[in-house]
């Protein structure tokens, strides 16, 4: 997280900038270690969110549905529980916003969420069709 901060010198100079720390209390005691004695400490927020902006206009590709759906099948058949598989599939993606949507996936699960409705929650990557027809295969027990 970004801070910015006005501060006094070891002189007496009244000094602007920003730092990067994990919290507020972090932010000071770096600047203090810097001999810096702080006046205001204020968190930053990025105009633009790059990972959001990413997320927004990469798109993921049918083929990547494809192949995520037959290696899913075969991990499943082969006996390796769903969201190792899924763990799995996440390490193997290249595509970043794919693979975080497949490690929220993940997560959902094992959450306890079914995996249709943690597949619904991501309509970008998975259509309604998809995570009903996943839905069925559950009801089923034929997934």
């Amino acid at each position: 997280m970004d801070f910015a901060y006005t501060a006094y010198t070891e002189d007496k100079q009244l000094v602007k900038g920003k730092v990067s720390a994990l919290n507020e209390e972090a932010a000071t005691q770096l600047l203090g270690y810097g001999g810096y004695r702080v006046v205001s400490l204020k968190s930053v927020t990025p105009f633009i969110n790059m990972e959001k902006l990413m997320a927004r206009f990469t798109r993921i590709k049918p083929q990547e549905i494809v192949m995520f759906s037959r290696q899913l099948a075969l991990l499943l058949e082969s006996g390796t529980d769903i969201a190792t598989s899924l763990d799995l599939l996440q390490e193997q993606t290249d595509n970043e916003v794919f693979s975080k949507i497949i490690s929220e996936v993940a997560s959902d699960i094992r959450s306890g969420t079914s995996l249709a409705v943690a597949l619904g929650k991501h309509p970008r990557a998975f259509s309604s069709m998809y995570h009903r027809a996943v839905a069925a295969g559950e009801q089923g027990g034929k997934l």
